[in-house]
């Protein structure tokens, strides 16, 4: 085979393997009478041939993870389960988390396998065979970042490496709590039973478009969630509002009409969402760090106290203000407890003392940012030495709400006058800098630290890991998105494990190219956005007939 045939070949396997084409597409007459129209010299393959490509390309984005960070001991474990009623197979990811040198936050899929077992002394030796296969070992990795499945919990007691809950599923798991009040319970389940009717007939989708239109209304229409989805209700209580005109003019909807008191309630249970979503979508970003769990969750608490105060006294609601009030006390009352619960974490407050936006704020009291000090401490010794020197990134500095949240009182930690290490130097320095300027909470950390590493060396270690933990693990959600749609496929009904592993480690190949190619050349005033494996479909072009529990992540047994 020559070279320009290779290259051919692996384009091919590329594209079967990113557009989510069955293999035995390439055998079909017209494929083939296309290929010969454009290549006449080019071999034509087969389906078997195509998926033999794709692990050979498998193999070597594997051969490259190795090469790339083979040699890092600062790697965070971002991972989760999966499985479908359709594939007779449970799914684990694994992505590893880190800061490259340009103080870009990087999250690398480095393994997908199947496993019989998820018991945590079984997925111990899974998760070592995986990473074996990418040349990578479980003593690379400091900390996890998964949902709040025992399992994994127990897995990561195994390794003896913290574990931080993805903060985007605590906040579904508050919403989840929340909506299981009777009255907001009741008119869920009926924008649902909207939702399933224009599901199953494009007949009514199409009229509902049309009367839509009348008012100028180009909104998505009201879509089934699956009960795993983040931000599944207020999306799908939005989409209902802004459809109420239309769904009235419908006479096949006219036995699910709401009430005047359930559209009040509906808009009221819509307005404490919507801050709950913003929340959890920031967290959902590739850039958003661990070290904003908390405080973003402390804010998003004071958010909701003062909206809840504004729509009680609201004389537009005087008709539900006792429902309004019971489902907004239970939102509070939820996200408190896990608030509490975040808080118990030992290594949430060094992620927040190393985080410039939030070290030595009210948030903690000054015995918790001592605790903080001393822990850090322990990591370091006089030999240790400043690592690899950042690149200087970009740092945007605009004021916000955040900003006066975390102003309102600067905690002080005092010296004990023991003698210092170059570490407590670093830190006594760090402080007095902080508490004299503290960064917009919109500022970029590292940032901070690629401007102060000569002057921070050891703290500027701790940055490059603690700042590489992300708030959530929404990399591992978007991976199985894409594992959801490849299955999704009616055309694939004998699906591999092996095979399904392998599409989703080449399209991450895929996405790792782009990155190195926006590297390269990355524009001025444009940042990374991704890889290939984001959950970008439109919804609103997205109905079947497939229950909402049909493609569900999974877990152990517990809040998960």
């Amino acid at each position: 085979m020559t070279t320009t045939n290779t290259s051919m070949r692996n384009a091919q396997a590329m594209f079967f393997a990113t557009c989510n084409i069955p293999f035995r597409v390439v055998e079909s007459p017209s494929y083939r009478e296309y290929i010969t129209m454009l290549r006449p010299d080019f071999p034509l393959t087969n389906a078997n041939a195509v998926r033999d490509d794709i692990y050979k390309m498998n193999n070597t984005y594997r051969a490259q993870i190795s090469e790339k960070i083979g040699n890092r001991k600062d790697l965070c474990l971002i991972t989760d389960g999966w499985s479908s009623s359709k594939a007779e197979f449970t799914l684990y990811a694994i992505l590893a988390g880190y800061m490259d040198n340009r103080g870009l936050m990087l999250q690398q899929l480095v393994g997908v396998f199947d496993v019989k077992s998820s018991a945590a002394v079984d997925l111990h030796q899974d998760f070592i065979t995986e990473l074996k296969s990418s040349g990578l070992s479980l003593n690379q990795f400091g900390s996890m970042v998964s949902d709040g499945a025992s399992n994994l919990k127990a897995l990561a007691d195994r390794l003896k490496i913290p574990k931080l809950h993805c903060c985007s599923h605590i906040l579904h798991l508050v919403v989840s709590e929340a909506i299981t009040l009777k009255p907001i319970h009741s008119i869920i389940e009926k924008a649902k039973l909207i939702a399933r009717k224009l599901n199953k007939s494009g007949t009514l989708r199409i009229q509902i478009r049309k009367l839509a239109q009348f008012s100028n209304n180009s909104s998505a229409l009201p879509q089934s969630y699956s009960k795993t989805r983040w931000n599944g209700v207020v999306d799908l209580l939005m989409t209902t509002k802004n459809h109420i005109g239309s769904l009235a003019s419908s006479p096949d909807f006219s036995s699910m009409l709401f009430t005047g008191n359930e559209l009040r309630l509906m808009e009221v249970v819509i307005q404490l969402l919507e801050p709950v979503k913003i929340t959890s979508t920031r967290f959902e970003a590739r850039s958003s760090q661990a070290s904003e769990s908390y405080p973003y969750l402390k804010f998003l608490k004071h958010q909701l106290t003062e909206l809840l105060d504004t729509i009680l006294k609201d004389p537009e609601n005087k008709s539900i203000v006792e429902q309004a009030k019971s489902f907004g006390c239970k939102l509070l009352k939820c996200l408190d407890n896990r608030i509490a619960s975040v808080g118990e974490n030992s290594i949430v407050p060094q992620l927040m003392l190393i985080d410039p936006r939030f070290s030595y704020s009210s948030l903690l009291t000054d015995e918790q940012w001592k605790g903080a000090e001393e822990k850090l401490l322990a990591e370091y010794d006089d030999s240790t030495v400043a690592g690899p020197l950042l690149l200087p990134v970009s740092s945007k500095s605009k004021s916000c709400s955040m900003d006066v949240f975390l102003s309102s009182g600067q905690q002080s930690v005092s010296n004990n006058g023991s003698q210092k290490s170059k570490a407590t130097k670093e830190i006594e320095a760090y402080r007095n800098q902080i508490k004299e300027s503290r960064l917009s909470s919109t500022s970029d950390p590292m940032a901070f630290w690629s401007t102060n590493e000569a002057k921070y060396p050891i703290l500027s270690q701790s940055a490059h890991k603690f700042l590489a933990i992300p708030a959530s693990s929404a990399s591992s959600e978007r991976l199985f998105s894409s594992c959801g749609r490849i299955l999704a496929n009616r055309l694939r009904n004998r699906m591999q494990p092996e095979t399904c592993s392998a599409l989703l480690l080449v399209q991450a190949k895929s996405g790792m190219e782009k990155l190195e190619a926006w590297r390269e050349n990355p524009s001025a005033d444009q940042e990374y956005e991704g890889d290939a494996l984001d959950d970008e479909e439109d919804d609103e072009h997205i109905y079947s007939d497939q229950s909402d529990d049909e493609i569900n992540p999974i877990g152990g047994s517990g809040d998960c």
